[in-house]
């Protein structure tokens, strides 16, 4: 497979599957992979001071052992206002190892906001309507199991509103306070209506009006929270701004030539 869509090709880019020895249960670690299509290597680590130096040399030494060129080191994901501190730091210690860094990329808060859709794979929700509004950004996330009047005022912007599908009460409240003609109305990204219950059919219709996608999962509360809770987002082609602001960063805080010389 690899021979056949490299072929015209003048670099080809292979992401691993985790550290340098995953796979090797069957043989197939990252590194032996990494040997047998006669690929270099750059290590991407996550921010901070001892633990990426530490996790660099031990996958580094994988990569050794296999005869594998590492041609160096970015560290992404650090804390802006520890930023320089860990650069220098890391840069130092990395030097004094023969490991060169071609960059270290700050956390961008807005790269980890998921979208509906990936709150109904991860939910494993049904769409109930609002279908065309799945590319909504999440920012903060609101279980509402207390009464409208204080769930009102626990919704900031951006929410995704964790409801059961029996409180009508809550979801009336919601569908009323994000409408656009209410002053300072809600910003709401979407709801997720848990344990299987359908609100009531005049309420349904009324749900078709809204301007987010409303999600029904069979699940109890506890269970779709904790799922949406435990996802992973990971940019993905159809995310159009996110892949932008990484285009951004990257170019801002790699050494993408200096890279491509060592290649």
């Amino acid at each position: 497979a690899f021979e056949r869509i490299r072929k015209g090709k003048e670099l080809m880019l292979i992401e691993g599957t985790g550290h340098a020895g995953v796979g090797a249960v069957i043989d197939l670690s990252n590194a032996s992979v990494a040997k047998l299509l006669g690929s270099k290597v750059l290590l991407i680590s996550i921010g901070g001071i001892g633990r990426p130096i530490d996790e660099i040399v031990i996958n580094k030494a994988l990569f050794d052992q296999e005869g594998v060129e590492v041609l160096g080191v970015v560290i992404n994901k650090v804390l802006p206002a520890k930023y320089d501190k860990i650069k220098a730091i890391t840069q130092k210690g990395l030097e004094r190892k023969g490991i060169k860094l071609f960059g270290v990329i700050p956390f961008q808060q807005s790269l980890t906001y998921p979208t509906m859709e990936q709150i109904q794979e991860a939910s494993q929700s049904r769409v109930l309507c609002g279908e065309e509004y799945l590319d909504n950004k999440v920012v903060n996330i609101l279980v509402a199991a207390m009464e409208p009047y204080h769930a009102l005022g626990h919704i900031k912007s951006h929410s995704l509103v964790i409801v059961p599908g029996d409180r009508d009460d809550i979801i009336l409240a919601i569908i009323a306070g994000s409408k656009s003609e209410i002053e300072d109305s809600l910003e709401v990204a979407g709801m997720v209506l848990t344990g299987g219950f359908a609100p009531h059919v005049k309420i349904r219709r009324l749900m078709k009006s809204c301007n987010f996608s409303i999600l029904a999962s069979g699940n109890d509360t506890y269970t779709t929270t904790k799922r949406i809770h435990e996802r992973r987002v990971k940019i993905r082609s159809t995310d159009e701004d996110k892949v932008k602001e990484t285009e951004k960063l990257v170019s801002q805080y790699v050494d993408i030539e200096g890279l491509v010389q060592r290649m």
